[in-house]
């Protein structure tokens, strides 16, 4: 019997019966018969009849938030579909597209996206047949900055008054959605302004949150507030000598919370009438204190009182007089 192999070459065998030639014969039509199909299909061109495109689906991970933005990066994975009967995604000319924004068409099914801004996605699938659906896109917003905030109405130092400090926040991409504050350790209230009123030391902390959803690191303010006024008393009667040096001692009581310091004025007077003026400023409250001065007055009985300002601005009440006697 002679038959051709799978590679095309010629060859004969010999059997020793009829039984196993027919056997052999039937065996290498059917092999024979196979690869011819196998062939076809390989050597076939793309089934003219498929002029339908395919359909691509995009989906987006992690999805954005309510306002559209997301605060980092972003992977777009694409999914193509023949329509039934098609020439399928598999084997001829079949694959998966995508560009971002202007950049060049690459091949493939999934994608990430970073870099802050507004992205647009572009993609598309051909068919196993050559048919090359029309281009569609997705848009992806990301923004990674937190706002920043400003507070104004901060005092310098002390006050003897009720405060309002006024927050404003500005972002680059998303824009704000909200700004908030915390007293003294308490919970974020949101709202662009707070009143302190209560006297002491208080730590107000700030930070807003964009619509990506970046929340800005704290910040924090100092606002001191004093309204009690400082006492002031002089201690005792002085006699001194005209032309030396003479001690008035004082006391400024200043109750808590207090600012801590105050400028003592010292008055002199002979008859009810002004002869002397003496400033002392910086003068630490809660703590005896004395001011050294020249007694240049003339040899008299006179009276000194003294009253305190404190650095809040409060101003208590001019003391009890006491005796200066210069001789």
């Amino acid at each position: 019997m002679s038959f051709f192999d799978p590679s095309g070459a010629y060859s004969e065998e010999w059997y020793s019966d009829k039984a196993s030639r027919e056997a052999a014969d039937v065996v290498n039509v059917v092999i024979g018969q196979t690869l011819i199909g196998i062939d076809a299909q390989l050597s076939s061109p793309p089934d003219a009849s498929d002029t339908v495109a395919p359909v691509t689906k995009a989906t987006v991970a992690p999805l954005p938030n309510g306002t559209g933005w997301s605060n980092g990066p972003v992977t777009v994975t694409l999914a193509a579909e023949d329509n039934p009967g098609g020439s399928g995604m598999v084997g001829g000319s079949a694959k998966s597209e995508h560009k971002v924004d202007s950049g060049a068409w690459t091949t493939g099914v999934t994608l990430n996206v970073a870099g802050d801004g507004t992205h647009t996605v572009s993609y598309r699938s051909t068919d196993a047949a050559g048919n090359v659906e029309a281009a569609k896109s997705v848009t992806v917003k990301i923004d990674t900055e937190a706002p920043t905030t400003t507070v104004t109405g901060v005092p310098s130092g002390w006050v003897n008054h009720a405060v309002t400090l006024g927050l404003s926040a500005s972002d680059v991409l998303s824009g704000v959605a909200s700004c908030e504050y915390a007293l003294d350790g308490g919970a974020f209230t949101q709202g662009h302004s707070v009143t302190i009123s209560a006297p002491g030391t208080h730590t107000v902390s700030y930070r807003s949150t964009d619509a990506a959803g970046n929340v800005e690191a704290a910040k924090s303010v100092t606002v001191k507030i004093d309204t009690g006024k400082p006492v002031a008393a002089a201690s005792r009667n002085v006699t001194a000598k005209k032309g030396r040096l003479a001690s008035l001692p004082f006391t400024v009581t200043d109750a808590a919370p207090s600012c801590g310091r105050a400028t003592v004025r010292i008055t002199i007077k002979l008859g009810g009438r002004t002869v002397k003026t003496i400033t002392v400023p910086n003068v630490t409250t809660n703590r005896t204190g004395s001011h050294a001065f020249l007694a240049a007055l003339r040899p008299a009985i006179y009276t000194w009182t003294v009253r305190a300002a404190d650095v809040a601005g409060n101003t208590g009440r001019a003391s009890a007089p006491r005796k200066l006697v210069v001789r």
